[in-house]
């Protein structure tokens, strides 16, 4: 079985092809097994929220790396230029004082 860790990056995007092609090619690939991914939000048209999620074999997963990849993937959401994203591609940030803390 898969264990999946996620952290919200912003919510409310509206789909276009530069967001999509954004998530498609520098969207954390390869980091620390950590991807960005969109949500479609449903019943509303072409809205998205935008995860940063990674997926781990839980068979023999331990303590220490499930809090490893949770760490890591809260630390890289938090430092991930989140205001960045929402200026280019819209949408709001779960905690807009993760920015200024």
């Amino acid at each position: 079985y898969w264990v999946n860790v996620s952290a919200p990056l912003l919510f409310g995007l509206e789909g276009n092809n530069e967001l999509f092609q954004y998530i498609a090619t520098k969207g954390y690939k390869n980091v620390g097994g950590l991807a960005m991914t969109l949500w479609e939000v449903e019943n509303e048209n072409n809205a998205y929220h935008l995860w940063l999620e990674s997926n781990i074999l839980g068979n023999f997963l331990d303590e220490e790396e499930l809090v490893n990849v949770v760490v890591l993937c809260g630390v890289i959401a938090r430092n991930s230029q989140v205001d960045e994203l929402a200026q280019k591609f819209g949408g709001l940030m779960p905690n807009p004082n993760w920015i200024s803390d």
